[in-house]
């Protein structure tokens, strides 16, 4: 039983001969017709006959309805794929009119575009020649104003150094000048006292001593 089960197997799955593709032409020169349509069911039928035993008719009435709900899926879904590419051919065929149009319109601005420059291009060119030498006077001058610019910056950084230094000078000053001042207040009351005794003694002198000419005049008359 196992063995004539395994040939009647191997007998179902031997390759079937090499045939003409529907609507292709034989080397005789004749247009093979189109098979007829093939029940999907009926096919998943007597497939499924040839590997299992008799099965009772609910078993094969079960298999047939999810086959047939398979069926209807596979068609809905075919539906709708046949509906995605007939929208994307859609959108093909307009991105193709775009493209057409963008090129007659590239065709047309190249032929513009070489119709000028046979003309303009000369007068073009020596314009640039006239403007690139004005630029290079121009960008020597500005050479010579940056190098003045960077001399006032140096003067600049110079006169701010010094500025720095005086300020250094200013600020030791002001720390100074309380001191300073104590001393000069001192210095200047000793100065006067000393300006004071000085007079004083002058003064004493002036008075208390006696005149020269007084002490001088009897020694003449004597003589």
């Amino acid at each position: 039983m196992a063995t004539s089960g395994t040939t009647e197997h191997r007998r179902h799955l031997t390759v079937p001969p090499s045939r003409t593709r529907p609507g292709s032409r034989s080397p005789s020169g004749r247009v093979s017709p189109a098979p007829a349509p093939i029940n999907p069911a009926a096919s998943v039928l007597s497939f499924a006959s040839t590997f299992s035993p008799p099965n009772p008719p609910n078993a094969l009435e079960s298999l047939l309805r999810e086959t047939e709900h398979r069926c209807e899926q596979f068609e809905h879904r075919i539906a709708r794929l046949q509906d995605i590419l007939d929208h994307e051919f859609e959108n093909w065929r307009t991105a193709l009119r775009e493209h057409d149009a963008v090129n007659d319109e590239l065709i047309r601005l190249s032929e513009a575009v070489n119709h000028t420059a046979t003309r303009e291009v000369p007068q073009t060119l020596a314009k640039l020649n006239a403007e690139s030498r004005e630029t290079r006077g121009v960008a020597k001058q500005l050479d010579l104003m940056g190098r003045r610019v960077v001399e006032t910056e140096n003067k600049l950084k110079e006169g701010r150094r010094r500025m720095d230094r005086l300020e250094r000078v200013l600020a030791e000053q002001e720390a100074g000048r309380g001191w300073l001042t104590w001393t000069n207040f001192v210095i200047g009351m000793g100065a006067l006292i000393l300006a004071m005794g000085l007079a004083f003694l002058m003064f004493y002198y002036s008075a208390w001593s006696p005149p020269l000419e007084a002490t001088a005049l009897p020694s003449e008359g004597e003589s």
